[in-house]
């Protein structure tokens, strides 16, 4: 029996040591300002993980900024997604000690990640190893600015390595002159693999090829065909100079042939824009007026249709976004018209416009249905999404304003757009347009540092890593449909208009990983956690064991 009882406690001992908190630390590069001077600074980032709900804790000293809050937390999921970790079970504390304070925001996301990766797959971090660079959807390592001054603070608080982003913000020449003279080793990255190769020495994982789900490719293709048929039968019905609508046209069908199916779309689709305008502006007032109260009604139909679809796959929630931004779109084209009621003022562009996003709305909603792997995608959970992929935003444009004071309009109407989207709960809109938004901020920080001439090998370094994504994506059972679709517009772009290239890669990055903000459904859910719930058993048993042993010394002591 003492045998037993010594063997149990011991179990028990072995299971609290196994649940016991993981303590991580790594250095990170920071500067901080006094007016326009900047000082480097080697921060340290220290990180606690214990048996929790999946909450994540910061606290700096000094005080930094809010915006590191909303960074953290979304570099903690990328880094959750990377080594496919239910992190639901844990809570994460993560604390950063300066001697001085320390610009904050996103610049210090890449060190954050690859902590939490180290200490969620057991990797060493080297003592002598600093990180700076921001991270983004998808494991980019995003640029950062006051890379002389962090590098000066490395070599002089004897470091051996800095990790640094390929891209930078700053005079590229003078840089490199400056880290060809230092004594710290200074490695560039892009990624997490690149960044987790060069602090382990570990291979990144050998290069694949996406494998295009032949379903994807069946409907694209159809949605091509329904669209580039409309543009063939309008070009027979309408007269007039429609050269650059031909031209549209034949591009959209040689893109069909090359099997570039969204990019043929897209082109159909803007012919059909120009062809139908051309088409209605012969037309009555009066008659334009009925086309719209028909078009309005197909639209309030549909969106209908789709509200009441249940969404449990990544691939519905995207068709799902798809979607329901076309029938938004043409919707506020025409909804001023059939608030005043004036027919004088009816456009026919708008109309058409309407009439064309609706079309292509009903062609996209083929994909509802042809996802395979279910996540928990419920009101709470879309609400939190649209909430940090807005902070997200918000914190992107924080960090660009310290660096530069440049006219953002246009993202910041989409943030402000995503905001007004959850006010009015519609969380899967406030979500695809705050992605957008931070594509479009993070575009902002790499022209920031890149030449005319490095366009082309900041094009092809994205597609590269947005290759990665999508196949990452794949790994776990998702094909991420607005994603792979964004990656081959770009692709298709890449030579004749490398500048919308990089808009519509960074798009894809942003939107082929939206899985890490949805926990996988469980197929059965006790609804306890099983780590406390072994725990608690455990203590039953020592209980049971202890009185039975207690029971037995009093019995032998009486006889």
């Amino acid at each position: 029996m003492k045998k037993l009882i010594f063997l149990l406690l011991s179990f028990v001992l072995l299971s609290q040591i196994a649940f016991a908190a993981h303590v991580g630390h790594i250095r990170l590069l920071a500067v901080s300002t006094n007016g326009k001077d900047e000082t480097g600074n080697v921060a340290d980032l220290f990180l606690e993980i214990k048996p929790g709900t999946g909450k994540v804790f910061i606290d700096t000293f000094p005080l930094t900024r809010l915006d590191t809050q909303f960074s953290t937390r979304f570099a903690k999921s990328i880094a959750c997604d990377y080594v496919d970790v239910d992190c639901s079970k844990y809570d994460f504390f993560y604390t950063i000690k300066s001697n001085s304070a320390i610009v904050g925001g996103p610049s210090a996301g890449a060190a954050i990640t690859l902590l939490t990766i180290a200490e969620l797959s057991d990797a060493q971090v080297p003592d002598d190893l600093a990180v700076t660079g921001t991270i983004n959807a998808g494991g980019l390592i995003g640029p950062v600015g006051g890379i002389k001054a962090k590098i000066d603070a490395a070599q002089k608080d004897g470091l051996s390595k800095v990790i640094i982003p390929s891209i930078i913000i700053g005079n590229k020449t003078d840089i490199d002159i400056f880290i060809n003279y230092t004594s710290v080793e200074v490695a560039k990255v892009s990624s997490i693999d690149e960044a987790l190769y060069e602090m382990t020495g570990e291979k990144k994982a050998v290069e694949k090829d996406i494998e295009v789900d032949p379903m994807f490719t069946d409907i694209m293709k159809s949605i091509s065909n329904t669209l580039c048929d409309f543009t063939s039968k309008l070009l027979i019905n309408v007269t007039g100079n429609i050269s650059v609508e031909k031209e549209l046209y034949e591009k959209g069908k040689n893109a069909s042939i090359d099997g570039m199916h969204y990019a043929s779309a897209s082109y159909c689709f803007g012919a059909n824009v120009k062809l139908r305008e051309i088409d209605l502006q012969n037309r009555s007032s009066e008659e334009l007026y009925r086309i719209m109260l028909d078009i309005r009604r197909d639209i309030d139909k549909l969106d209908m249709i789709i509200k009441s679809i249940q969404i449990e796959t990544i691939s519905d929630l995207q068709t799902y976004i798809i979607v329901k931004e076309r029938l938004v779109g043409g919707r506020e084209y025409i909804t001023e018209f059939g608030k005043s009621g004036n027919f004088t003022n009816i456009s026919s562009e708008k109309i058409a416009y309407s009439i064309e996003r609706y079309n292509s709305a009903l062609a996209w909603a083929r994909f509802f249905g042809t996802g395979t792997t279910k996540y928990e995608i419920k009101e709470d959970v879309l609400k939190q999404a649209c909430l940090d992929k807005i902070s997200e935003a918000k914190g992107n444009l924080q960090y660009i304003n310290i660096y530069i004071n440049v006219p953002l309009e246009g993202t910041i109407k989409k943030v402000e757009q995503a905001q007004n989207d959850f006010v009015n709960k519609d969380y899967e809109l406030c979500i695809f347009k705050a992605s957008k938004a931070n594509a479009e901020s993070n575009l902002v920080l790499e022209s920031l540092s890149i030449t005319r001439d490095q366009l082309d090998e900041l094009i092809e370094q994205k597609l590269k890593l947005g290759k990665r994504n999508i196949i990452r994506a794949q790994e776990k059972g998702v094909f991420p449909i607005l994603g792979y679709s964004y990656f081959e517009y770009a692709s298709s772009l890449q030579h004749d208009d490398p500048d919308s290239a990089l808009l519509y890669i960074g798009y894809s990055n942003e939107l082929s990983n939206l899985n890490v903000y949805f926990p996988k459904k469980k197929e059965f859910e006790l609804g306890v956690d099983t780590d406390l719930l072994l725990i608690f058993a455990s203590g039953i048993l020592i209980g049971i064991l202890l009185s039975v042993s207690f029971f037995l010394i009093l019995k032998r002591r009486k006889g």
